[in-house]
């Protein structure tokens, strides 16, 4: 049986005079002769096809994996260019001071002195409300 792919490529599938050749068969209504190219295609070709597969799925892990790969450096360089950033430089003191400054209030904790009214006005932020009131 003769090869029907030079080079990986299914050359029975490339050209379009082989198209012709099937549809003029077609058209005829004749058999073909078993010892024909179209009955090596038959036989070879699902298992050239089944070839194809395999390949491509071992591509698409490759892929994958690459992909992965590619994803932890991404995490690695980015962590590694956070150590760099500026904000590393301040003291922690003046982060503490910006946050706390920068923190809701209803973060802050309710005091023994603060009684549950309070507490509700303070959640619910009255104070912004009666401010924006006019007077």
């Amino acid at each position: 049986m003769r090869s029907l792919w030079r080079n990986n490529f299914p050359s029975s599938i490339s050209t379009p005079f082989r198209f012709r050749r099937i549809i003029e068969h077609m058209r005829s209504h004749t058999w073909p002769p078993e010892n024909s190219h179209f009955a090596d295609v038959c036989l070879e070709g699902p298992k050239q096809l089944a070839q194809y597969d395999a390949e491509i799925d071992r591509l698409q892990r490759k892929i994958d994996s690459l992909k992965e790969k590619r994803q932890h450096l991404g995490t690695y360089v980015d962590a590694c260019r956070s150590l760099f950033s500026a904000i590393r430089r301040l003291p922690n003191e003046l982060l503490e001071k910006i946050f706390r400054m920068c923190s809701p209030l209803s973060a802050r904790k309710m005091s023994d002195t603060d009684s549950p009214m309070q507490e509700a006005d303070r959640l619910a932020k009255r104070y912004l409300l009666e401010m924006t009131k006019a007077s």
